[in-house]
This record gives C-alpha cells, structure tokens and sequence, in this order.
C-alpha cells in the first residue's frame, strides 16, 4: 500500500482497471485503515448509524487507486498581497485532478501535504466589489495535527491568475496568497 495514503485526507477511489469510481466519484475523507492482509478502508458518510462506504484492500484482486482531492466548491479564502487584505476569494468549481507533490512529517506526529491544484473560483476584490470568475492554479498547503485529526486545508500559495485578473496584482508588492477561511463549508454527498 502506498505510504502517503493516510487517513484525515480525502480521496476518490476506483478500482484498478475499472472506469467507474467508488462512492459515486464523491471525494470521501478516509476514517480508517484496518490492520492484517485484508485490510478495510473506511470513509466518512452521512448516514452515522450505518456507514456503509468502505471496502477491504483485497475486494478487487487489481487493487485501487487513490486520487487526492482537498480544494472543493464552497471553501472560501482571504486574498492577501503581503500584508494586504485584497479580497476574497470561492472556490465554484474544483473538478481538475489534484495531485500530491510533497508529504512531510510535522514535530508531534503531524503530517503537511503540498497538492498542486486547479480551481475556478469567483473573486471579490476592492471597495467596489468587482466580481470576476477566474481559474486559479498553485499549491495547497494541507495540515493534519494528530493521528486522530482530519486534515485542514491552511492555503493556497504562489496562486496563478487568468491573465485579465493578473493585471490587477501586478503593481501589488508582495507575494500573493489565498488564505483559507476558518469555517469552510463544501459539498459532501454520499
């Protein structure tokens, strides 16, 4: 089994071979890897009394693949050039394949994951409120505290612009960066 394969992150599973996703292509957050040879893999639902949205590593005899997936629609971020607050920024579409490209272990048994991601979001920026959609590509920053933690999307670093909306940062000094609201809500389905 993959290492980086870890439970508090989500993930969308298909079987090896197969063109058809688990759990209807819903990203799930993975709960729990059981232990021994067949293990169960089980993932979050909405429905608390009978869970029924896991499987055991040897169901397919091909295995699985686990696609990462921690940006979605609804998570909301504070647009920041340096110390500037320049607006806000949420995320209306997060359908593109999010691909881990750094896992590092934390002091206290913490985990970060650098996902590189696309994203269409709706930006509101200055005192005017001007509303613009614009494709945001950069790296997602992920932290899980503890074993028994899920994980938390903090930010979304050295984000590339559409090239209109660009224009609007340029002359703005420092780095720019999306920093993720506290309470973010997104669409979870079963």
């Amino acid at each position: 089994m993959d290492q980086s394969v870890i439970p508090g992150f989500h993930y969308i599973v298909r079987p090896t071979l197969s063109k058809t996703p688990l759990f209807g292509g819903k990203p799930k957050k993975l709960l729990s890897i059981g232990r021994g040879y067949g293990k169960r893999f089980t993932f979050d639902s909405s429905d608390k009394n009978e869970n029924n949205n896991y499987f055991w590593s040897d169901s397919y005899p091909d295995g699985f693949g686990f696609a990462p997936h921690e940006v979605f629609p609804g998570h909301s971020f504070r647009i920041l050039a340096g110390e500037q607050e320049m607006g806000i920024a949420i995320v209306k579409k997060a359908n593109k394949p999010q691909r881990e490209i750094e896992m590092s272990l934390l002091p206290g048994g913490g985990v970060l994951k650098r996902f590189r991601v696309e994203v269409l979001c709706s930006m509101e920026m200055g005192e005017k409120v001007i509303t613009r959609a614009c494709t945001v590509v950069g790296t997602a920053i992920v932290v899980k505290k503890g074993p028994k933690d899920g994980a938390v999307l903090q930010r979304i670093e050295a984000p590339g612009l559409d090239t209109e909306l660009y224009k609007s940062f340029r002359d703005v000094p420092g780095e720019l960066t999306f920093i993720a609201s506290s309470h973010q809500k997104y669409l979870k389905e079963d």
